[in-house]
């Protein structure tokens, strides 16, 4: 090859080098850097050409590499390197103020003119770690948060297999009387479900059905409510079934106990007079509309829901009894229904004859002969008395979220690998009388306040946290007050994959009122 075309091939290589998103450094074997681009200069903060003055050592220090096949000294005086490539995990790279960030490098040998020399990919992955232990961090408070609560919570994939549970879920794998039955990890809870059916079951029919139906996306999520007991009804849970985020192969099965909530709904009907039922015997109001929102047709829900009669029916059209705000979009929906559209999920208010505001769901479907946009119809659900139950919960969840906070009853959680409090509940103020500040500033802060009596209690439950097991301690602390209260801890340890323990989750509960009554 002649020398110009020689020029033009390094020409080129370099231009390749300089646009690599990755940093590109070149080194002789003592070191002395040959060849840097721009990305270099970038990641390690050095100007244009500054690199070229530094040793290799400054900015990548040698350190020892556990499993490593090629030594670096090897791309220099074995010839059976060159076109191997070696790539180093977990890197510590120095810029050029000091700081020093995590990285991968891919490593090969090539010969050149001046001798042998090694070239290095470098890679910044310090942000990529950095949201790694994000996600195990994150991964383990949902974890923690999993194990507290008392909804029975597991995953099942597309076979029917269960192949996760939470602990209220476990726990209640020994009740064998349960209307549907929990299954333990490996077991196919569809199986389950179909011998239930088989012995006269209907709820167990039923969420067969309704679990089937997410898993071959014919919904996207079920919900069934069934006495927890199936000749019993005082108590009641709702079994919700919906798709695990990113994998719609698999399916969260969530029971919850709902039997406060069914006896307000009965509390509800029982002292209100003529009320239908709340949940399931809401009547579907239909009509059908000329292309003007005549009135053409309407079925007795229609009338019993609004109260007009049929003869003030034909005098009206449809935008005679909506809100101003249901209006909104009229004329852009009116257009959908010419061009042949369905409205689905269709929302607002009507105004019954006695100026009753009746909040309405439906869906609006166009009618159309020959080509020809004759009117539509609607199918509209009455959801008043839905969204005034829906009122009264939440006011009564709210009513319990502040009775919880006064409670004498604190949930904490800490990172035991990093020695730092990752979150305390508002209960915990209650107990111990300090801000939370104290306890997320300074991760020992609870067993500081243990009188000295009481602390080696707490040594002697550590082998058992060590093992993954569950502890019950009770204990005397100093309150912020100066008083002596009693506290009784709850622990759940969770350990990583080598068996060491990594997090601490704990409910702690004031018991002094009960210890002083002994």
């Amino acid at each position: 090859m002649s020398r110009k075309n020689d020029s033009l091939s390094q020409k080129f290589l370099k231009n390749i080098l300089e646009a690599m998103p990755d940093a590109i450094v070149a080194c002789h074997a003592n070191g002395e850097i040959v060849y840097a681009n721009h990305q270099a200069n970038i990641l390690f903060g050095y100007a244009n050409h500054e690199l070229l003055t530094v040793n290799v050592n400054k900015i990548l220090p040698e350190k020892s590499i556990p499993n490593d096949t090629i030594p670096k000294e090897e791309y220099f005086s074995n010839p059976n390197t060159l076109s191997m490539i070696r790539v180093v995990r977990d890197y510590v790279g120095r810029k050029k103020g000091g700081e020093e960030f995590i990285c991968d490098i891919s490593m090969n040998g090539i010969e050149t003119e001046n001798g042998r020399v090694l070239i290095r990919a470098i890679k910044d992955i310090t942000e990529k770690k950095k949201m790694e232990q994000q996600l195990k961090d994150s991964e383990a408070m949902w974890r923690g948060i999993l194990s507290s609560t008392a909804t029975h919570i597991g995953v099942m994939d597309a076979n029917g297999i269960i192949i996760a549970i939470n602990d209220a879920w476990k726990r209640a794998m020994d009740d064998e009387h349960m209307t549907l039955k929990r299954v333990g990890i490996g077991e196919n809870r569809l199986a389950v479900h179909a011998a239930m059916a088989a012995n006269g079951n209907t709820y167990a029919q039923q969420a067969m059905d309704g679990i089937n139906s997410v898993l071959k996306k014919e919904q996207k999520t079920f919900e069934l409510k069934y006495p927890y007991y199936m000749n019993r009804e005082d108590k009641w849970s709702v079994l919700r079934v919906t798709t695990f985020a990113n994998d719609d192969s698999k399916i969260v099965l969530a029971h919850a106990d709902i039997s406060e909530i069914i006896q307000s709904i009965r509390q509800i009907k029982e002292g209100e007079l003529r009320y239908k039922a709340i949940l399931d015997n809401t009547k579907e109001m239909i009509t059908t509309l000329s292309p003007n929102g005549e009135f053409q047709f309407v079925n007795k829900a229609f009338y019993e829901n609004l109260h007009f009669s049929e003869e003030e029916l034909k005098k009206l059209k449809l935008a005679d009894i909506v809100t101003h705000e249901t209006k909104i979009g009229h004329k852009e929906r009116a257009e959908r229904l010419k061009r042949g559209e369905t409205i689905d999920h269709f929302t607002g208010v009507m105004i019954a004859k006695n100026n009753d505001l009746v909040t309405i769901e439906g869906t609006i479907i166009p009618l159309i002969k020959e080509g020809k946009h004759m009117g539509s119809q609607g199918f509209i659900r009455n959801l008043t008395e839905k969204k005034n139950l829906e009122k009264h919960l939440e006011n009564t969840l709210l009513q319990v979220k502040h009775i919880f906070n006064t409670l004498d009853i604190a949930f904490w959680g800490a990172d035991i690998a990093n020695n730092k409090m990752l979150y305390v509940s508002p209960g915990n103020k209650n107990i111990y009388g300090y801000a939370d500040e104290y306890f997320l500033n300074n991760p020992n802060f609870w067993f500081e306040v243990i009188l000295d009596d009481d602390k080696g209690k707490i040594d002697e439950i550590y082998p058992e946290l060590n093992k993954g097991q569950n502890v019950v301690i009770a204990y005397r602390i100093k309150h912020a007050d100066s008083s002596i209260r009693w506290v009784e801890l709850r622990m759940t340890p969770t350990l990583d994959e080598y068996g060491k323990m990594t997090r601490l989750d704990g409910i702690a509960i004031d018991i002094t009122g009960h210890r002083n009554a002994q």
